[in-house]
C-alpha cells in the first residue's frame, strides 16, 4: 500500500509539476491519489514507472501484473495494455516508463529489451536482449528518459545511445563518461 501511496504522489507531484510549474522553494499541496493493490482494472502490484503525455493521461508500469496502466488527469482508468509473455507487445515486469511526442516507450526489464508504443498502447517495435555487448542489457534495462533515447542499466553501469533508425546496434558507453 505504501508502494501505491507513493505513486499516487509522484503523479499527483507530477500532474501539478505541469500544470503549474513553481519555484523550487514552494511546496505544493497534496491534491489526489488512486488505487489500490490487486490485479483489477486501476489496481497495482507493484507499479514503478510513470509517465504523463500532453493531454494529461497518467501511464503508470504494473510490475507484479505485467502491464501498463492508463489513467485520466483524474485518477479515473481508461484502459491497459501488455500482459504477461516474451513476444510483442507483452512484458515481464516492465519498470521505466517515458513519453517523447506521440510515442511510449516501456523498459521491459524481465525481458531485457525497451519496446515502444503509441499512446493508445499499440506495439510499434522492440529492441534489446539480454547480454554483454552491444545492444544488449547485462540485467535487464532500468530507465528510459523522456526523450525515449537513453537508457540506462545501473547494474553493469552503463548507457546506451538511441537506436539506429533500423534497429541497429545501440552503442554502449561507460555512464560515467557521460
Amino acid at each position: 500500500m505504501k508502494s501505491i501511496r507513493s505513486l499516487a504522489a509522484a503523479a499527483l507531484l507530477l500532474l501539478t509539476a505541469l500544470a503549474c510549474p513553481a519555484p523550487a522553494a514552494v511546496l505544493t499541496n497534496y491534491v489526489l491519489q488512486w488505487g489500490s493493490q490487486g490485479i483489477g482494472n486501476g489496481q497495482f502490484s507493484d507499479p514503478a514507472g510513470v509517465a504523463v503525455d500532453f493531454s494529461g493521461n497518467v501511464f503508470v508500469t504494473d510490475m507484479g501484473n505485467d502491464r501498463v496502466q492508463v489513467f485520466n488527469g483524474l485518477g479515473v482508468w481508461q484502459f491497459s495494455f501488455g500482459g504477461a509473455g516474451s513476444g510483442p507487445g507483452q512484458f515481464r515486469r516492465p519498470y521505466g516508463i517515458a513519453i517523447n511526442g506521440g510515442d511510449l516507450y516501456v523498459v521491459d526489464t524481465g525481458n531485457y529489451r525497451v519496446q515502444k508504443f503509441n499512446l493508445a498502447g499499440s506495439f510499434l517495435l522492440q529492441w534489446g536482449s539480454q547480454g554483454n555487448g552491444d545492444g544488449q542489457f547485462w540485467s535487464g534495462p532500468d530507465f528510459v528518459d523522456s526523450s525515449g533515447l537513453r537508457l540506462v542499466d545501473r547494474r553493469a553501469k552503463c548507457c546506451f545511445a538511441p537506436p539506429a533508425p533500423d534497429l541497429g546496434l545501440m552503442p554502449k558507453h561507460d555512464a560515467r563518461s557521460g
